[in-house]
């Protein structure tokens, strides 16, 4: 697959024509399963490849998904 920024949703069916060739046709599922197979194999690396519902997948950005969710909490320098 060609390398596309983070966020960025790739379709099953995007992701059948890169793999297959254009004009190709799976199962959705076949898909499914080679997803689920590939993020066992990359481990805790795995996570960032994240499922959107109803259309396809997308990889996460590692940088902001470890940043916190909240506000920040700062110290006041005492003096």
């Amino acid at each position: 697959l060609p390398r596309v920024p983070p966020g960025f949703v790739r379709t099953r069916d995007q992701i059948v024509s890169a793999v297959r060739g254009e004009g190709a046709v799976l199962s959705s599922r076949v898909i499914d399963v080679h997803v689920a197979a590939l993020r066992q194999k990359l481990g805790d690396l795995g996570q960032y490849i994240e499922t959107v519902r109803g259309v396809g997948y997308r990889l996460s950005d590692p940088v902001r998904a470890e940043q916190p969710v909240g506000p920040k909490s700062h110290r006041s320098p005492a003096g």
